[in-house]
């Protein structure tokens, strides 16, 4: 299944759930200066959450283009970290809660997508009985064994406690991954969603919104609750396009990847230090390119330098693969 049909079908099977398709919003929000970037698919929507605007429907489907530089310096170490992707989200604003947003997504993944359900596993904030009932019993989708309990916020532990800062709206999340199995390389151990050990490729998560953090750590209950989720449309590519170890040969990157074999006379899949360098350059030329559309320009500030960032570390990459070294 190709991108286009993925993004298509994604929006297909949420306006049957009844949800209003909305388009992509900039990767610089121009109502809230304060986010650097759009890095999360609900940002454009928080004013709705908060009550501040009126939302065109209290169930939204969106897929947004998202920029992130966290994981920066891991981008081409692996073959999954990317700076700009999208994130196709479904979201209900005070309407629907844990029971749909868990069932619908299992739908889409088994019954539309074609997911294998024995592969799918699940993670769950520690706490959180509710949906860890959701999933072994009200509607069975998976075995006790394959629900994982994590986080702690006692322990200053977020994993499946879901908040896009320090402050503001929040909640626990369920996230949903694919076992790929052991890994090469990995000694045999019981490995969970928690460790870094590459067996588990996280495919969507479902964020319950239903505190507003303050800014002494407290957490105060909201009126009313809404669900935010996000699945990433590379890593759906993944997986129905039958290459679940690697991004970056799915339809969203070979293009690029072919055209940076062309220019240099390399091959992916050659040496390890080359494919470093292909995945950087590839990710790097994407994400440069979307922020340029959007009005960014390099600078030695703010936005720009980011942008300016990424292309200097690009073009150093592409020296190395056209020198041989693979980008130093």
């Amino acid at each position: 299944m190709d991108s286009a049909r993925i993004r298509e079908e994604f929006f297909r099977f949420f306006e049957e759930k009844g949800h209003v398709r909305l388009p992509s919003a900039p990767l610089v929000l121009k109502d809230d200066p304060s986010v650097f970037f759009t890095s999360a698919g609900m940002q454009p929507l928080v004013p709705y959450f908060l009550g501040k605007k009126q939302p065109p429907a209290k169930r939204i489907a969106t897929i947004q283009k998202c920029f992130r530089t966290t994981d920066l310096e891991e981008v081409g170490a692996d073959t999954w970290h990317l700076t700009f992707f999208e994130m196709l989200g479904n979201f209900g604003i005070g309407d629907y809660w844990k029971k749909e947003a868990i069932e619908w997504g299992w739908e889409l993944l088994v019954q539309r997508f074609g997911f294998e359900a024995a592969s799918l596993v699940a993670t769950i904030y520690k706490d959180d009985d509710e949906a860890y009932d959701i999933w072994t019993k009200e509607l069975a989708l998976l075995p006790p064994e394959k629900v994982f309990r994590l986080g702690d916020l006692e322990t200053g532990d977020e994993t499946n406690f879901w908040s896009p800062g320090p402050t503001g709206l929040c909640g626990p999340c369920s996230e949903v991954f694919v076992d790929r199995g052991p890994q090469g390389g990995v000694p045999p151990h019981d490995c969970s969603p928690a460790e870094d050990c590459g067996r588990y490729l996280e495919i969507w998560n479902f964020v319950f919104q239903q505190y507003d953090r303050k800014e002494d750590g407290s957490l105060v209950p909201l009126v009313k609750r809404n669900i935010d989720t996000g699945v990433g449309l590379e890593r759906l590519a993944q997986v129905l396009q039958g290459v679940v170890h690697d991004t970056f040969r799915t339809d969203l990157f070979q293009p690029l990847v072919r055209k940076i074999e062309s220019l240099s006379g390399t091959t992916y899949g050659a040496t390890a230090q080359t494919d470093r360098s292909i995945r950087i350059l590839a990710d790097h030329t994407r994400a440069a390119t979307f922020l340029i559309a959007d009005g960014i320009a390099p600078s030695n500030e703010w936005r720009g330098y980011v942008l300016r960032r990424l292309i200097r570390r690009g073009a150093l990459h592409a020296v190395g693969v056209l020198s041989g070294d693979g980008g130093g």
